[in-house]
């Protein structure tokens, strides 16, 4: 049975921090995130609903989902894990085996999809500050933090990371010399 047999549809603020947080390379798609925020979402016990006070909307791909089958099915049994720690009698029947007669799939995809909007909140909330900021103000906030007012400092700093990735590209090289 397919948990998921279309696309997921995200509106509004949800939408809107999904497609930031993969512009800025947070997550690869918007099927990565899902899956992610659906496990927090569960793990937390909470779900949250649609807000559309932004003008938002990003399409989840079924076709992550149909590649990834078992993925339906670790959801599905985390989930009903989650509602027999919430005190909801279920045999192990109804808690590991997704069953077309005895489970309604939309409702179920609507669950999932709550829990996953409020573990996008989540992760928006950890990811807030660099969400809110481009990338040069980062870059800013990076010397400011790194108390490189002086450009003599930014030069040093910039010496040091020279060194550094020198010393790395060098010992990736001794890695590959030896794994021949």
């Amino acid at each position: 049975m397919a948990l998921i047999s279309s696309d997921i549809v995200l509106n509004g603020k949800h939408a809107s921090i999904a497609r930031a947080l993969i512009e800025n390379s947070v997550y690869q798609s918007g099927a990565d995130l899902f899956v992610e925020a659906a496990l927090i979402g569960i793990y937390f016990g909470k779900k949250s609903e649609i807000d559309l006070e932004i003008n938002d909307r990003l399409e989840v791909s079924r076709t992550y989902f149909q590649r990834r089958s078992q993925l339906e099915n670790i959801l599905f049994i985390f989930l009903q894990h989650e509602k027999v720690y919430q005190g909801r009698a279920l045999t192990a029947a109804q808690v590991f085996n997704i069953d077309d007669s005895t489970v309604e799939t939309k409702t179920l995809l609507e669950e999932i999809k709550a829990h996953a909007l409020y573990g996008i909140e989540k992760i928006g909330e950890n990811y807030s500050t660099l969400l809110e900021k481009t990338s040069k103000e980062l870059v800013i906030d990076v010397l400011l933090d790194e108390n490189l007012t002086a450009p003599e400092l930014l030069s040093e700093k910039v010496e040091e990371d020279k060194k550094l990735f020198l010393k790395q590209e060098t010992d990736e090289e001794i890695e590959d010399i030896l794994n021949i």
